[in-house]
């Protein structure tokens, strides 16, 4: 949706954040205030840690390595040269992997390769274990990110990686 500012090409909230710098993941979930606030709904943060101890959890945290799912059995990883979400890389030419599977065995219809706000790549598919490699090159201040979209419409946004001289 169309965030705060208008006559950006109708980026959204969080695509305006990303172009104006923000070194940020893709958080998201529910405002429940309901008894079972915590499974009332399929909204999910999912953290990619090492491990489920609270140390490993924050580190993965601080490293941007999450997404946000409208689905709670939803699985999504995002690299680029084996670097995963969340990542800050030197500019260069690359290659980008996205694997997304559902433990419903629910089909993927659409993932999206968003570069600076804009969508860069769509593919198209039918498939409940997609897989995709593309070669890409990248630029000083550019960032990716990408969207999956499942068959029921639900989806899936990771953390961003960032490209920069640093």
């Amino acid at each position: 949706n169309d965030g705060y500012y208008r006559n950006d090409g109708n980026l959204s909230w969080y695509d305006e954040a990303l172009q104006r710098g923000w070194t940020i993941g893709a958080a998201g979930s529910s405002d429940s205030h309901w008894a079972d606030w915590g499974t009332s709904q399929e909204f999910r943060l999912a953290i990619l840690a090492e491990s489920n101890t609270r140390k490993n959890l924050l580190e993965a945290l601080k490293r941007r390595r999450f997404y946000s799912t409208l689905d709670k059995d939803l699985k999504l990883s995002f690299e680029i040269n084996g670097f995963p979400m969340g990542s800050i890389i030197k500019p260069g030419n690359y290659k980008l992997s996205v694997k997304a599977t559902d433990g419903g065995l629910e089909k993927f219809i659409l993932i999206s390769l968003i570069k600076n706000g804009k969508t860069l790549v769509e593919w198209k598919m039918n498939n409940t274990n997609p897989e995709i490699d593309q070669k890409i090159i990248t630029s000083s201040g550019d960032y990716y990110y990408v969207k999956v979209k499942q068959e029921d419409a639900d989806e899936a946004i990771s953390s961003p990686i960032f490209i920069r001289n640093e």
